[in-house]
């Protein structure tokens, strides 16, 4: 304790944590008491998005910080972000009273590697991290209140539009519609996600461990045809848009406002926070704030446990000796760092 009786958790000690060994229990609940509380952090998730994962745990688990790993295609041990895990980091009830820095540099030497996106209530040093955006909208007002004062006047002739059309939302707890029209909407558009990390997500949030609510939200035209959808997905604090969205043709009758409208109007007043998991991309980050998102900002960190060979680590872990070669000559260049362990 310090002169005034706070709890000195920078003090404490910081243990690694095997995904076998983790107390489930009191990693979940300090996810949840977390003000950076998230559907990502919890175990139940991680087991089926991350497969393999450890932790580093702060002393008897006043904070808990997620590390997913795989193998690279030379057998070295790297921690990444898995698919469909937008922000992990630092989890704790604690704010203020711990350090980032100090907590990943508790990363063992069995990693050559790391490169992870941490949410912002923990944030690293300005030379430490890229910084990226996703969006959120207060859900604490009544849904007519919303639309008054948040939506831009375009959105609400959208609206309009696409009700004219004759086109509905509908609700449902099965999570198969949306995965299926996600994996089908993003096939050959080269992007991350592969058919098993769709089954994994299906996995993670049909789990008997989780609490949370979690359905497809999908749009129909007056004739039955399926336009769009999205999987939503919930934790106490927050109501996640996981994925999803609307063809060419749910897009020209505006299928994408109603869905996400109808998102808004189900959970108004609830006093969460709508997570849009997004966006860096102009046009993404654009249609969300005319709904009245606001930006907020978290942090791609990369690091490695064998100080002053990040660049060289980050090179041997992707491209072997062409790697080893061109992350040498990569830090032979001057650059700002945090620590040995750190880099941009």
């Amino acid at each position: 304790m310090n002169a005034e009786g706070g709890t000195l958790i920078e003090a404490t000690m910081i243990r690694h944590i095997g995904q076998t060994q983790i107390d489930r229990e009191r990693w979940d609940n300090c996810v949840a008491s977390s003000e950076s509380e998230r559907l990502y952090g919890y175990s139940w998730f991680l087991d089926h998005v991350a497969g393999s994962w450890d932790g580093l745990v702060v002393g008897e688990y006043e904070a808990v910080f997620p590390l997913p790993w795989r193998r690279s295609k030379y057998g070295l041990k790297i921690a990444r972000q898995p698919a469909f895990c937008q922000q992990l980091g630092l989890f704790s009830p604690q704010a203020g009273e711990l350090s980032l820095e100090r907590v990943i540099q508790a990363t063992p030497r069995s990693y050559i590697l790391g490169q992870l996106d941490t949410h912002g209530q923990f944030a690293p040093e300005e030379s430490a991290a890229g910084h990226r955006t996703n969006q959120v909208l207060s859900l604490a007002d009544d849904y007519p209140s919303i639309v008054t004062e948040k939506y831009v006047e375009n959105h609400r002739r959208s609206l309009k539009k696409a009700r004219k059309h004759g086109l509905r939302v509908e609700f449902t707890a099965d999570l198969s519609p949306a995965l299926r029209y996600s994996e089908a909407l993003y096939a050959g558009k080269g992007l991350t996600p592969q058919p098993a990390h769709y089954a994994n997500l299906h996995r993670a949030l049909t789990s008997p461990h989780n609490p949370f609510p979690r359905e497809s939200v999908c749009c129909y035209a007056s004739t039955g045809e399926l336009l769009g959808s999205l999987l939503v997905a919930h934790s106490w604090s927050r109501v996640f848009i996981l994925m999803g969205g609307c063809g060419d043709a749910g897009k020209k009758l505006c299928g994408n406002h109603l869905l996400y409208d109808a998102v808004i109007a189900r959970y108004a007043g609830t006093g969460k926070l709508l997570d849009f998991e997004g966006s860096d991309l102009p046009a993404v980050n654009f249609f969300n704030k005319c709904f009245g998102a606001a930006n907020e900002t978290y942090h791609r960190v990369k690091f490695s446990p064998w100080p002053g060979l990040l660049a060289v680590a980050s090179g041997i872990a992707e491209d072997g000796l062409l790697g080893f070669v061109k992350g040498w000559l990569a830090g032979r260049r001057p650059h700002p760092r945090c620590g040995p362990s750190f880099a941009p």
